[in-house]
């Protein structure tokens, strides 16, 4: 039924919104001002092109060095992650 009075468009929300955004469509001059106020403000601080590949080598650095000192934790996290994206366990042949 709500499906229903959505479709017909009778939804008084909507219709409240639409009736606000008719009475505010018109453009508001205001003679250059919002222009004078945006070329004003500072530009933004971009950051350098080289600071995002650093940041993920940084981060493999780190999870290769769990993995190293942490070889049974390493293992573990690996094996569960397999699982929950395949969907299956690996099956172990080792000495583990």
């Amino acid at each position: 039924m709500e499906a229903d009075r959505t479709q017909r468009g009778d939804d008084w929300l909507e219709a409240a919104l639409a009736a606000d955004a008719r009475d505010h469509a018109a453009y508001l001059a205001d003679d250059g001002f919002t222009a004078n106020v945006l070329a004003g403000l500072p530009r933004v601080a971009a950051l350098p092109a080289w600071r995002r590949p650093v940041v993920a080598l940084l981060w493999v650095i780190a999870g290769g060095a769990v993995a190293v000192a942490l070889p049974g934790l390493f293992y573990d996290v690996f094996h569960s992650l397999v699982a929950t994206v395949f969907g299956q366990a690996l099956t172990c042949h080792g000495s583990r």
